[in-house]
């Protein structure tokens, strides 16, 4: 049986950006048949208020992608979804690398971080296309590489 790998999008409350990656994620790995599926969590999570920010669904109802693409509530990340994943990205570098080490010091490494910061310091108009663009990359670049190579958290090394 062969099993899915997963990507894990870690964000600071699992309300905006890491559950738009993880949609899109769903989305296009689903139309390439890409072996691999997205979940999301949040390093704050409690700090959020609903389930999806009102820009993530509507980009995403405008980019015709579903919100089962990101089922569930925002979730706080644990060290079993570290473990779960395949791969690990952080979508803000200055936002979530420290909290990050600071709990999960045994994971410093092995987190890919981008560059898209939180609305109050970009706007969604810009931070959502550029996440969207950092996404299709992953899939693009996964779709390369090959089976043997993506193991169980295999750590992908390819920059995005």
């Amino acid at each position: 049986m062969h099993l899915l790998q997963r990507v894990l999008f870690v964000c600071s409350g699992n309300f905006y950006r890491s559950r738009f990656a993880e949609a899109v994620f769903n989305h296009e790995a689903r139309l390439s048949g890409l072996g691999w599926t997205a979940f999301s969590r949040g390093i704050r999570p409690h700090l959020t208020e609903g389930n999806l920010s009102p820009q993530a669904e509507a980009a995403l109802v405008a980019l015709g992608i579903t919100i089962e693409d990101t089922p569930g509530p925002p979730t706080r990340l644990e060290a079993e979804d570290l473990m779960a994943a395949s791969l690990v990205i952080g979508v803000h570098r200055a936002e979530h690398e420290t909290p990050l080490v600071e709990k999960f010091g045994a994971w410093v490494g092995r987190v890919q971080y981008w560059d898209v910061p939180d609305v109050h310091e970009l706007p969604a108009s810009e931070a959502l296309p550029r996440l969207g663009g950092k996404v299709a990359a992953i899939v693009r670049s996964l779709a390369e590489v090959p089976v043997s190579l993506a193991g169980p958290r295999a750590a992908y090394a390819g920059e995005f």
